[in-house]
């Protein structure tokens, strides 16, 4: 057979422009990237508040106290281990937190956050390695990355604690999934690293015991049934350790294990509702936006979990029927969020059926879940027309769910750093945080714990907060301010209901400006926080700002815990660390 010349020019002119193609995409997406990972981890260190909220205190410092105070090592290291708070086990928070302490000699939070955001986007890689090993293009890593590096969990991102739990087990889970999928024949080396993590994981959250039965998946698509034995044997030791000595009783969990079958149905329709929960936005104005959403069947989320479930099977059934194991871990990490969820909704259902799942801190698990119905959607299509079409529709549904979040969520974290700083003032000069006073525990909790730690000279940083610093600094004036639009006081129930209203203020840019209502006596002043709303997207994209004009103060005060008193009512603005106060009184109250 005679080969032609021209033949073999042309071939070999058409690998080296595909080679060219390849490269450019691997640059394209390098920079795109790299471009997404830098903007998530420098947002996380900026916006992080340096100051503590709720179970940072539990979690982080009160383990430091006792750590601290340990008289010997052996107690030290018990004290390491046992650290827990409700359900969850938290050695991994625990160890970040320890050796940051040691490093430094002292505790900043946005430090941690951003350990636990490394954490989280060193996840990344491995969807580039598994891209690769299933032979699909890694220009996949674009889309998934636009969801996985998305504002949706805000509340994970941003608080320490949270991080430190949420976004590491993940990551873990990941990490444990990679060395039993590595090589296409398990080693000793490799089930031994695994078994390593999968044990750290199990330890590091009350859902960490779900990845043993995704690792177990995995080695079982791999036909691996000497190590599907061990692993298995294995399993049932470390979770017999985890719930050893934990309380039976008066945990979150207890009540919903009583009520187990109680609207069965709606908690499966909850469970669907919360692996596509990232994608609902609709939230109130605070950062801890805790409420649960009345159960309906309109929710978009429901519908995307059930796809998300679909394809999983699918890909199980063809993984099955072809002996190809390349996306087990992908699978494997799947059936990890699955039985996440299942805890999540049969834990913290209510007897009423009410959808629990909307909540941002369970929003990193949906993110996964979405991110491996990408992949797992771009295996099954690899060979067929939809692929290309299915690529960029990913890209524009990323892309618009990553910027959606840009607007939706960081009023929340402006919003919440002025909760904290006002927190902050009142118990630098009353004594008394305030922000908590309608939860009792923490009300207490706070006060007690920041006293002790001013006794103790503990070397923790209390930061000297821009509002602190900037009333200060205040200027009166009779001219900045427009008159509130709406001034409501009610008493309710032993408590004062102060619902302020102003929509001409102009709108807050970044994070150290904001908005509070001075309550000042001849004795005694009290900062009150106000909260934000979202500009539009179109608004966003056009003037940069995330915030509308205006601000509210909606705020609940215990009359026999405030000071007794006449206290007139001022508008303050802070930027930096320079402040303006209104001369003019808005209301008055007397406690």
């Amino acid at each position: 057979m005679q080969i032609n010349s021209t033949t073999l020019v042309g071939k070999g002119y058409r690998t080296i422009k595909l080679n060219r193609y390849k490269r450019r995409v691997n640059i394209i997406t390098g920079i795109g990237c790299g471009a997404l990972l830098s903007c998530y981890l420098i947002q996380q260190y900026y916006y992080t508040p340096s100051l503590p909220f709720g179970d940072d205190l539990p979690v982080i410092f009160q383990f430091l106290f006792r750590f601290d105070e340990a008289p010997t090592w052996s107690e030290k290291i018990a004290i390491l281990v046992n650290n827990r708070f409700a359900e969850h086990r938290l050695l991994s928070a625990s160890c970040i937190t320890l050796l940051t302490y040691l490093i430094s000699g002292t505790v900043q939070l946005p430090v941690l956050t951003v350990i636990a955001g490394l954490c989280w986007v060193s996840s990344t890689l491995l969807y580039f390695k598994w891209l690769k090993k299933s032979a699909l293009s890694t220009i996949w890593l674009i889309p998934i990355l636009f969801v996985f590096l998305a504002a949706a969990p805000y509340q994970v991102i941003y608080w320490p604690m949270a991080a430190l739990q949420h976004l590491v087990v993940v990551f873990l889970c990941f990490i444990t999934l990679y060395f039993l999928s590595a090589e296409e024949k398990t080693s000793p080396r490799l089930i031994l690293w695994a078994i390593s993590f999968a044990f750290i994981t199990t330890f590091s959250a009350g859902n960490g015991m779900a990845v043993w039965p995704a690792g177990l998946l995995v080695l079982g698509l791999r036909r691996d049934v000497k190590y599907s034995l061990i692993w298995f044997f294995c399993s049932v030791l470390s979770v017999t350790l985890y719930l050893w000595d934990l309380p039976r009783t008066g945990l979150p969990s207890d009540q919903a294990a009583k009520l187990l079958l109680t609207n069965a149905l709606r908690k499966i329709i909850g469970f669907f509702a919360g692996l596509g929960s990232a994608i609902h936005t609709k939230s109130y104005e605070s950062f801890l936006d805790d409420a649960n959403y009345v159960f309906s069947l309109k929710y978009p989320s429901i519908y995307l979990g059930l796809l998300i479930v679909l394809l999983f099977g699918w890909a199980f059934r063809k993984t099955i029927l072809n002996y190809d194991s390349r996306i087990s871990p992908v699978l494997g990490c799947t059936v990890f969020i699955f039985i996440s969820f299942a805890f999540i909704i049969w834990g913290r259902t209510p007897i009423d059926g009410e959808i629990v799942a909307f909540k941002s801190r369970y929003y990193p698990y949906s993110i996964v879940a979405i991110c491996n119905a990408i992949f797992l959607m771009a295996f099954l299509t690899k060979a067929t027309f939809w692929y290309k079409w299915l690529f960029t529709g990913s890209v524009i549904c990323g892309a618009t769910f990553w910027s959606i979040w840009q607007v939706v969520a960081y009023h929340k974290i402006y919003n919440h750093a002025n909760l904290l700083q006002a927190g902050l003032f009142n118990w630098q000069h009353n004594g008394s945080w305030v922000v908590y006073q309608q939860t009792s525990y923490y009300e207490n909790y706070f006060n007690a714990f920041f006293d002790e730690m001013k006794a103790r000279h503990f070397p923790i940083q209390i930061p000297n907060t821009p509002l602190s610093q900037a009333f200060k600094n205040k200027k009166w004036t009779d001219h900045y301010f427009s008159e509130l639009k709406q001034v409501q006081i009610q008493k309710i129930n032993n408590y004062v209901h102060l619902n302020l209203r102003n929509e001409q203020a102009q709108a807050i840019r970044n994070v150290d400006e904001g908005y509070t209502m001075v309550m000042a006596s001849e004795r005694d002043t009290f900062l009150l926080w106000s909260v934000v709303s979202p500009t539009g997207i179109r608004n966003f994209f056009k003037t940069g700002q995330s915030c509308r004009e205006g601000y509210r103060v909606e705020v609940a005060l215990d009359q026999e815990k405030m000071p007794k008193g006449n206290y007139s009512l001022h508008q303050f603005y802070y930027s930096g660390n320079q402040g303006i106060i209104n001369r003019k009184s808005e209301s008055t109250i007397v406690f």
